[in-house]
């Protein structure tokens, strides 16, 4: 865990599954992770999942997202056999990525929530996911699975960066003897619900007691109606000092997902360091 900053360790979002040697040398002395995409997009274009064995660090995968209008994410699909195929061949996709990177070195996997269905109730589409979650539990090799809910209404995504859409994701997963793991991404939540709205999330899921296993943070830039997120910390309008030292309360990861490779990773943690003053 990251001296300066508590109870965190320190992750550094990767925009590839292939992390060169010069990203992987210059994060030495400020990582305790590289989390990187694994898509089948990435598969179908032959790129593979790497990160130099010098790194003495772990490794966190982040799942298929949804981006341009593609519903990609199958595991809330209304028939059982489409998510369930979805979900295995998911724990493949990360099976096949941990071999490559060495299991005992890649430590949690982050999925999506699917785009919700107005066909079906959100409560059926949580109980759908939670299935499919069980399966790929089932399935992976990778020690965590952590779910990262998204957005709000507009956003339009089975499981909200809300707290009671995340009680009935953890409700429903109960009911199949499964737990996972849980993201916030700060930002997100932001640009959804305003700061108020992250200070409430962050303080109900201490409440709460769920297993937050990793933040996502980075700052938001632009007017309220053009949000820029992946901005540089300290340069948006995301007041960290207001949540950093509750979230610290849930030893959790604290991956740094900024736009900008190394040079603003480094400055966004040089940030979050001089903060330390001010939390304590």
């Amino acid at each position: 865990m990251h001296e300066l900053l508590g109870n965190f360790e320190i992750g550094y979002a990767s925009s590839s599954p292939c992390v060169s040697k010069k990203a992987a040398d210059g994060l030495d002395g400020h990582a305790d992770f590289i989390e990187i995409p694994v898509h089948d997009d990435y598969l179908s274009r032959g790129i593979s999942a790497s990160v130099p064995d010098w790194f003495k660090g772990f490794v966190t995968l982040h799942g298929e997202g949804e981006t341009g209008g593609r519903r990609l994410i199958q595991f809330s699909a209304r028939r059982k056999q489409t998510r369930s195929q979805y979900a295995e061949n998911a724990a493949r996709l990360f099976n096949n990525a941990s071999q490559k990177l060495g299991e005992l070195r890649t430590r949690a996997v982050v999925v999506h929530p699917a785009t919700l269905s107005h066909k079906y109730s959100r409560e059926n589409q949580i109980d759908w996911f939670a299935e499919s979650l069980s399966i790929l539990c089932d399935s992976c090799v990778v020690p965590e699975i952590c779910v990262e809910p998204r957005g709000g209404d507009r956003q339009r995504k089975v499981v909200r960066s809300e707290i009671q859409d995340i009680l009935s994701l953890r409700e429903a997963l109960s009911s199949n003897g499964v737990q996972v793991g849980y993201c916030i991404d700060l930002a997100q939540t932001y640009c959804t619900h305003g700061m108020e709205a992250v200070v409430d999330l962050v303080r109900n899921c201490i409440s709460h007691d769920l297993p937050i296993k990793e933040f996502h943070a980075s700052d938001v830039a632009g007017a309220s109606h053009s949000n820029r997120l992946g901005m540089e910390i300290g340069t948006g309008r995301i007041h960290f000092a207001c949540i950093l030292g509750e979230m610290r309360e849930l030893r959790s990861r604290l991956l740094i997902e900024t736009i900008g490779g190394l040079p603003v990773f480094r400055r966004s943690l040089e940030c979050l360091r001089s903060l330390e003053a001010v939390i304590k």
